[in-house]
């Protein structure tokens, strides 16, 4: 029994170290140009509601926090 748990902890040992050398020679690849980046996620973010110039960023927070 033990020794199918010392594989389990070897198998767990390889395959964390094949991902990080994988990670590293990707970032490698990257850095000199012979392969382009992963795509940025598709959602990117919603764009800040507009405020006019004199009012405050946190205004509302602050008015919430003012009436408790």
């Amino acid at each position: 029994m033990n020794n199918q748990s010392a594989e389990k902890d070897q198998h767990g040992v390889l395959e964390t170290t094949a991902q990080a050398i994988g990670s590293t020679l990707g970032n490698l690849a990257v850095k000199t140009g012979i392969a382009k980046p992963a795509a940025a996620a598709a959602n990117p973010e919603p764009a800040p509601e507009s405020q006019p110039a004199n009012q405050h960023p946190n205004r509302k927070a602050r008015r919430a926090k003012k009436k408790k």
